[in-house]
């Protein structure tokens, strides 16, 4: 059964519509940098993966144990070092990512507590102004009682 809260009003609406807002903007947001780390996550690792198999073919190269060409080889490892490299740079926007993403998630976490309290304040306010009803509905039905009777000894 739900109670007839009519006249009802709490003061502090406003602010718990404008930080519901926010929060699902902050979701918003935080599935956009999602997003972009798992992109991120995933060159990451296409490198690795490209500097493994790079790895793997130049070990069978030297298990063959045919002529070494030596400029092949420092072709080899100049492509591994660039991919190394490259590697390192895309790992550390992965990880600027991940700071951006862990602070969004910080924020989103802070406003939602906070909206949490709100809605928890507003129940509470809500059940005041409920008892307060009933308060002044028994009130109503104890002077109509006490009316009732005093007609009753009159007539």
């Amino acid at each position: 059964m739900t109670k007839d809260r009519r006249g009802f009003q709490y003061g502090l609406e406003p602010v718990l519509k404008l930080k519901e807002w926010e929060v699902n903007d902050l979701y918003q947001e935080l599935a956009g940098h999602n997003a972009t780390v798992k992109e991120q996550q995933a060159k990451v690792d296409s490198l690795a993966q490209a500097i493994a198999s790079a790895r793997t073919e130049l070990m069978k190269q030297r298990q063959n144990k045919a002529l070494i060409n030596i400029d092949a080889q420092r072709m080899a490892h100049m492509y591994m070092l660039q991919m190394q490299n490259q590697q390192q740079q895309e790992s550390i926007q992965l990880q600027e990512m991940l700071q951006v993403r862990d602070d969004a998630q910080r924020r989103l976490n802070e406003v939602r507590k906070f909206v949490d309290n709100l809605e928890k304040n507003k129940e509470a306010v809500a059940h005041e102004f409920d008892q307060e009803a009933a308060k002044k509905e028994y009130q109503l039905s104890d002077d109509n009682w006490l009316q009732r009777m005093h007609w009753i000894k009159i007539t």
